[in-house]
């Protein structure tokens, strides 16, 4: 027998129902929405201070990064009915 081989963003692609793209990000990053619009893109620092908060109505946004020092973030994905948190890399 065979299995199709995953990578584990994919799997949490099907979770989540997000993409956040490049990671690590240089400059700026993609957050898109596969099922339903997004509310807002938070982006945290491993202090939990919020570094910026981005308010959306729509499945994509572009978030810019090149005011920010380069390290480890968290990203907060918020709709409707979801909330998703995922790390993303700064170079």
């Amino acid at each position: 027998h065979s299995f199709p081989t995953r990578r584990s963003s994919d799997l949490d692609t099907e979770k989540s129902g997000f993409l956040i793209y490049p990671n690590p990000a240089n400059g700026s990053f993609m957050v898109e929405s596969i099922n339903e619009n997004l509310q807002s893109v938070t982006l945290f620092n491993l202090l939990g201070d919020v570094m910026q908060l981005n308010s959306i109505n729509g499945n994509k946004i572009n978030v810019d990064t090149n005011q920010m020092e380069p390290g480890i973030y968290f990203v907060s994905v918020k709709t409707v009915r979801s909330e998703c948190i995922r790390k993303i890399v700064l170079e």
